[in-house]
This record gives structure tokens, C-alpha cells and sequence, in this order.
């Protein structure tokens, strides 16, 4: 199924109706789901799944998130000594894990995803684009210690908003936590990682205190809550405890912030 070119979706009403289109034709000749080429990757992809469908009609998700953090690696790369690695914390069904492999940068590529539809989904996508022996994929939700959590789905069509909540009356069954320490030993490496954990950042940051301390890094992580105190709070925590590790804030795409350690001086 084509996406809407991009030509097309930079006039509002012009978009509206071949949206409408392109809908009615999905709902009419196409199943739940299909396998689609979009962003150089061949995806299955649910249209019962808000970002699935938004990548169906558009045909990216995230693309200047994504350049921006693989542009960060690209310039602290040649000062590492030990290579590079790519976490995917929080990964969906693989997109930064599958675009991380593309790029070639990364010796090893990591992929957490507590949610099993979406793992389910991240298994098959990993199959299509023949990476299941580059991309180490986990059924695992990275936290501050081992512990169990039960999943809470936010909105049954946006998987994406899935939260992991200690509480036993998830909308899902029990999911195993445990530190990213405890399963990534490195030092002397770039580690190049994507965090997006639905306000569980600060114990997923916790859960890496080690990895941190020796090796120097560049982070995407999405920080977002209300009120909007409470994002403002977690940012400035966040921002405090990656300056102890000599890494700053360098830029922000809506709710995504990247820190990265400092190049050295020429």
C-alpha cells in the first residue's frame, strides 16, 4: 500500500481527503495486518496500532529523531575505543533497533520490549529484514532492580502507551524487570541508547548507573508527564545526573531530549 507522498500531506485539505482514501481502500482490500516497505525496512505492520497506522499513511515515524541520534554516535564514534553498541529500551515492534543495524555503526544491538504483542511483533519484523542474529531481542522491561510489573495499556489502540505499573490488576499478564547493568557489561565503548518507557525513565537510567560510569554515551530519551511539573522535574534530575557523568543536554525534537558526552577538545 503507497503512503502519502510527501508532496501531498504538506497541503492540509489534500491530505484529509487521500487519507479518506486510503482508509476506506485499507478497510475494504486489506486485512488487520500486512507487510509494507517503509523507511527502507520491509514491516509488519497492525492497522489497529496508532503508530503502525500513522507510518502506513505518512510513511515514517520519527525519521528526525532518529537522524539526530545516529548523527550524535557518527561524531563520538572515532573516540571510542572499544566501538559502539545501540540499547533499544522500550523498542515496540524494533524500528530504532532495525535502523540501528542499518547503519552499520553498532557491534552489538540490544532490544527491550516487556509488552508481548509488541514483542511478538518485534520478533517477526526482525525475521523479515533477516536480523535475528544482529538484533538481541529481550522480553525484559529495564528498571532499577529485579522485580515483576504487570502492564497497563493506556489506550488499546496505541501500543506505544503501554506502562508498566507494579500494581497486580495490569490490562496485562506479569512482565520480568531487571537492571541493564545486570545483562551489559562494557567499558571504554560508545553505548548509543533509545529510551522510551512511559514515565518509567528514571528507574530505567537507574538500572544503567554502571554502564554509565565507563563508557561515554549519547541518550534519547522521551520525557513527558503531567502536570507539566512533574516533566520539568524529571528533566532537570535527568539533566543534573548526566552532568556527573560529564554529558550534556544538545538537543530536543517535541518530547525526545538527547544528551550526549562531551567530544574531546581537538
Amino acid at each position: 500500500m503507497i503512503h502519502i507522498p510527501i508532496y501531498i500531506s504538506r497541503v492540509p485539505i489534500v491530505r484529509g481527503v487521500v487519507r479518506l482514501l486510503i482508509t476506506a481502500y485499507s478497510r475494504v482490500f486489506k486485512g488487520r495486518y500486512s507487510i509494507e516497505r517503509r523507511m527502507d525496512l520491509l514491516l509488519l505492520l497492525d492497522r489497529e496500532n496508532a503508530i503502525d497506522w500513522h507510518l502506513l499513511l505518512s510513511g515514517e515515524w520519527e525519521r528526525p529523531q532518529l537522524t539526530k541520534l545516529l548523527e550524535l554516535a557518527k561524531q563520538r564514534l572515532p573516540y571510542s575505543k572499544n566501538g559502539a553498541v545501540f540499547l533499544d529500551i522500550g523498542a515496540h515492534w524494533g524500528l530504532y533497533a532495525l535502523k540501528a543495524r542499518q547503519s552499520g555503526l553498532f557491534e552489538q544491538i540490544v532490544a527491550f520490549e516487556p509488552d508481548p504483542q509488541n514483542y511478538a511483533q518485534l520478533q517477526a519484523n526482525l525475521f523479515l529484514n533477516a536480523a535475528e542474529s544482529r538484533i538481541r531481542a529481550l522480553q525484559l522491561a529495564a528498571t532499577d532492580r529485579d522485580r515483576s510489573f504487570s502492564l497497563f495499556q493506556m489506550n488499546p489502540y496505541n501500543r506505544g502507551h503501554t506502562r508498566v505499573i507494579d500494581a497486580a490488576d495490569g490490562s496485562a499478564g506479569a512482565v520480568r524487570g531487571c537492571t541493564v547493568d545486570s545483562l551489559v557489561d562494557l567499558s571504554d565503548t560508545l553505548v548509543v541508547t533509545k529510551v522510551d518507557v512511559e514515565s518509567h525513565e528514571l528507574e530505567t537510567i537507574a538500572g544503567m548507573a554502571n554502564l554509565l560510569a565507563k563508557n561515554s554515551f549519547v541518550i534519547q530519551i522521551e520525557i513527558w508527564d503531567t502536570p507539566q511539573i512533574e516533566k520539568e522535574r524529571r528533566l532537570k534530575y535527568l539533566s543534573d545526573l548526566f552532568a556527573e557523568r560529564g554529558a550534556t543536554l544538545v538537543h530536543s525534537i517535541e518530547h525526545d531530549y538527547f544528551f550526549a558526552s562531551a567530544l574531546p577538545r581537538a
